[in-house]
């Protein structure tokens, strides 16, 4: 069973970029300033549709960010000295309260 796990973040497709230019600005254009004009309001589309996609990323980036620190100090945590010596004691004190029981009751 091979399942892609669902993100919270969407994914990530570009869009058709089209001219916004309306028709009646560009009737006294010549061919090239027409061309530059239309490639230059697609040029602008892209560039604020790439910076709201950045804007996200930096977003789920800081998010995630925020998580694996939370899930690094809980290790680190888990993992140290005092918890060693806690889990270690717990098991000492378990067998040799189950040893004393065991000789006092018969």
């Amino acid at each position: 069973m091979d399942q892609e796990l669902d993100s919270q973040f969407k994914k990530l497709a570009a869009p058709e970029f089209k001219s916004t230019i309306p028709h009646h600005l560009l009737g006294k254009l010549t061919e090239q300033e027409r061309y530059l004009v239309e490639t230059l309001s697609v040029v602008e589309q892209q560039n604020r549709w790439q910076l709201d996609s950045l804007v996200d990323t930096n977003v789920a980036v800081r998010k995630n960010d925020v998580r694996i620190t939370k899930i690094e100090k809980w290790k680190f945590n888990l993992s140290s000295k005092g918890a060693v010596i806690a889990v270690v004691s717990v098991i000492v004190l378990s067998a040799m309260v189950k040893a004393l029981l065991d000789h006092w009751l018969p």
